[in-house]
């Protein structure tokens, strides 16, 4: 077998064939880690590059193989030295692979932990918000029970006024009026008047006696009351303080799993792959959802209806009947629009991404039935209400969902709050509107007030 002439300079060492080969398969390696490992920037669903380095090792040992054959390099007669880096070449390789399966594994495992510290923080602000309700209510409560304590005090007030005076005639009367009057010198008529009046006075004195034991005994209960609602007061600050601390310890987590999932991401072309993957999940739920659910009817019953000056902003109808009519979802600042492109690349909006105050109310655009409200990578807290005739709209990115499956809402009705779940760095709101399974442009349907 023949070998290829290799021009080397007078001055350089002699190299063999194989050492060539390494030499150049080295600089083809760092070209493409080089390329992999590209700068770290947008959405936190940018990786490494782990099936472009996986295929350039079976391209390397193909490489390796061809190039033995061209040099006319034998195995029987390899040096000890070429073998060697050859050995260690092979470990190199093996070695990145088990990095490779070692960082996919990392970054699930990333992916996981911010599921479940988002969860927490959604569990941690619904329960806020219920005890913020709580004591709402508790101080209504109390403020009724002062009230009362208010007016019942002033009617043991003129009560006792009252008796006092009538104790006061009758001390004028002296000891004994019953029998004054019986033995005074009076016509017969004066003295019926007068015995008429001392059985009224009589009565009215023991009448006014009990009202004024049952006024006090009202008063002790409602003084009782006002204690046990204070204590309930006291009891939800305490739970108040609880939750605020489970909230911050909830948003500390979180932001160690973006940290940790931001630490396993690096290249534009495995987060533009995995940006597909999470779309294409979302894409099953929209397709399956509407084949399970039972058929949408308008009377939606079991909601509650929305405050008058909500319900204001949210026309009322079939949604079909509502194009360039509906409230936004809410009310913030438009950050992408429908068919614009991504920052993470050649992928497009399917919807509206509205940036709002973190808490802001989520309220649905018009009536329907929640179909799904669950945890989705990339969405994060998502919502989707299924308003008949094929009709969907999808809320993404939530703080918190108030709303379950099965639930009928009106239009304006609150379906969750405004969150940064999902991994976003700051609160949006992802909106969605889809007839017959396909997005539409949220902006041709919603009210020109923006």
């Amino acid at each position: 077998m023949t070998t290829m002439a290799i021009r080397t300079s007078p001055s350089a060492p002699k190299r063999t064939g194989w050492a060539m080969m390494k030499d150049m398969m080295d600089i083809r390696i760092i070209r493409r880690m080089a390329k992999a490992r590209g700068p770290f920037g947008g959405h936190l669903s940018h990786h490494y590059s782990f099936g472009a380095i996986r295929s350039d090792t079976r391209r390397i040992r193909i490489i390796m193989i061809a190039g033995l054959v061209c040099l006319g390099i034998s195995t029987s007669g390899m040096a000890d030295t070429d073998e060697a880096r050859l050995a260690t070449i092979e470990k190199r390789m093996a070695t990145l692979e088990r990095q490779i399966e070692k960082d996919r594994s990392t970054h699930g495992r990333a992916v996981a932990a911010l599921r479940r510290s988002e969860q927490a923080l959604a569990d941690a602000a619904r329960k806020q918000s219920e005890l913020e309700a709580q004591q709402d209510a508790t101080r209504r409560e109390l403020e009724q029970i002062n009230a009362d304590i208010r007016r019942q005090q002033l009617r043991l007030r003129d009560n006792r006024a009252m008796l006092a005076a009538q104790l006061r005639a009758r001390q004028a009367m002296g000891d004994d009026p019953w029998l004054k009057v019986l033995l005074s010198p009076a016509d017969p008529a004066q003295t019926g008047r007068m015995l008429s009046y001392l059985q009224y006075l009589q009565h009215s004195q023991v009448s006014r006696i009990e009202g004024a034991r049952t006024q006090l005994a009202e008063l002790t209960s409602l003084h009782e009351a006002a204690r046990k609602t204070q204590a309930v007061a006291a009891r939800l600050v305490a739970e108040q303080r609880e939750i605020t601390e489970n909230l911050r310890h909830a948003r500390a987590e979180r932001e160690r799993a973006v940290k940790r999932l931001a630490g396993t991401v690096a290249g534009r072309a495995e987060a533009l792959d995995r940006l597909r993957q999470d779309r294409a999940r979302l894409e099953a739920v929209v397709t399956a959802l509407p084949a399970a659910a039972q058929p949408f009817a308008s009377s939606a019953t079991g909601s509650s209806a929305s405050a008058p000056e909500i319900a204001a902003l949210f026309p009322k109808g079939p949604i079909r009947r509502l194009k360039g009519r509906l409230g936004w979802p809410v009310p913030g600042t438009v950050q992408a629009r429908f068919g614009t492109r991504r920052q993470e690349g050649r992928m497009q909006w399917q919807g509206l991404l509205i940036g709002a105050a973190e808490g802001t109310p989520v309220r649905a655009v018009a009536d329907g039935e929640v179909l799904f409200a669950a945890w989705m990578p990339y969405y994060g807290l998502v919502g989707i209400v299924d308003h008949g005739g094929g009709f969907l709209s999808l809320y993404g990115h939530n703080q918190s969902l108030v709303r379950r499956p099965g639930e009928r809402v009106r239009a304006g009705d609150m379906l969750g709050r405004v969150g940064i779940s999902g991994g976003r760095q700051t609160p949006a709101l992802y909106f969605e509107i889809r007839q017959g399974g396909n997005p539409v442009n949220p902006e041709r349907w919603l009210a020109a007030t923006k």
